[in-house]
């Protein structure tokens, strides 16, 4: 009797202490009882769960790390400043979708980044705006190839994978800063905090993404409709940065809305990275774009070879949403950039960004609201 019930009681704590999985997860973590394996890679982080009701997404519990923001990129063996991760031990075969809440105590751009047993890292960025939760959704199609990863077949294989980072990048931007390229950025925050809740691994995959303004020829691939409230574009300087989702008054579904001021002599930009191969065979680029002031943006599409070509486009303050079109044939190559062949490859394009310009070029600051909305190559 004694035997039995012990045997009972150890299976129920099996079950209570075990992630509880849907038929489509192949891996959750609600953070109610425990970490769940999640380590910080931070000498000095303090890693652990809180129950304070307003940095929890759901249910009683969340994952906190407490951390001093980084100056600048770590040397190796130096660990990695406001970064945490979980071992894999089995591989997701099957894993098409993660979904994970995310917030932060200041505006920072946090790199999600997926390492397979070849060590082969592939990353996907996303930003978040200070003291607001983060419902992020990503398609396992969202993460690139490290630009320093070789990988054989050049694909993510879910049944390799052995470990889920997240890393808060923000030194990325101050290493610019002191490299003179003109953006700016803000102090390195000696208390920085990231909540990470209701991370699930699903083998559902998402629906495709349709672009709500189709062009009038060719075919369009999707870069992004904007429909999705995840932001997976990198803010490059500024300050004051806010970021939202809006289905109200957009060019079509939803749209993102973007806050933000630019001190004087600087820049500030939003950047995509995009899969190499992607857009292979389109023609133009198309987005919606609208602006509370007055600006000259600057287009730029960057090869992987680090080629860009750019070109600058005026947008009118405070007018109804401008559809731009923009053949490749009409950017041209960056005087600081060198092309093997001279000419844009469609399938070579890495990244696509936008620059408001005016703080460099008025000599004064700045400050506006950006809305974009479906972006869009086309073939």
């Amino acid at each position: 009797m004694k035997h039995s019930f012990i045997v009972v009681l150890l299976i129920g704590l099996a079950f209570s202490a075990a992630p509880c999985l849907g038929q489509d997860s192949l891996l959750r973590f609600d953070f109610e009882q425990d970490e769940g394996n999640w380590t910080t890679l931070d000498p000095q982080g303090q890693l652990g769960l809180t129950w304070v009701p307003e940095n929890v997404y759901k249910g009683t519990g969340a994952l906190e790390l407490k951390y001093t923001q980084a100056q600048q990129a770590p040397g190796e063996g130096e660990g990695i400043a406001g970064a945490m991760m979980v071992p894999i031990e089995m591989g997701l075969p099957g894993l098409q979708t993660l979904e994970l809440a995310l917030k932060t105590t200041a505006s920072v751009p946090l790199l999600l980044a997926l390492a397979e047993t070849d060590e082969s890292n592939y990353l996907c960025m996303v930003f978040c705006t200070a003291g607001q939760w983060h419902p992020i959704t990503l398609s396992v199609d969202d993460f690139t190839l490290d630009e320093n990863s070789f990988d054989e077949n050049g694909r993510l294989d879910p049944e390799l994978i052995k470990s889920l980072a997240l890393v808060d990048i923000s030194f990325f931007l101050r290493g610019m800063a002191q490299a003179k390229i003109p953006i700016y950025s803000e102090p390195a925050a000696p208390e920085t905090t990231i909540w990470l809740d209701e991370v699930n691994l699903r083998t559902v995959p998402l629906s495709d993404e349709t672009s709500g303004l189709p062009p009038e020829d060719g075919e369009a691939v999707v870069i992004d409709t904007c429909d999705r409230p995840t932001f997976k574009w990198l803010a490059l300087g500024g300050r004051d940065i806010r970021l939202s989702h809006n289905t109200e008054n957009a060019a079509a579904g939803g749209c993102y809305r973007v806050d933000y001021s630019v001190p004087v002599g600087t820049i500030f930009g939003l950047l995509r990275s995009i899969k190499v191969g992607s857009l292979a065979g389109t023609r133009r680029l198309e987005l919606s774009i609208k602006s509370s002031v007055d600006v000259s943006f600057l287009l730029t599409l960057e090869e992987s070879d680090k080629s860009r070509y750019s070109m600058q486009v005026p947008v009118g303050g405070m007018q109804p949403w401008q559809r731009l079109m923009i053949n490749y044939t009409q950017l041209r190559l960056g005087d600081d950039s060198q092309d093997e062949n001279g000419q844009l490859d469609p399938d070579q394009i890495k990244s696509v960004a936008l620059v408001d310009l005016s703080a460099l070029t008025t000599f004064q600051d700045s400050q506006n609201t950006l809305w974009l909305d479906d972006v869009i190559a086309v073939k």
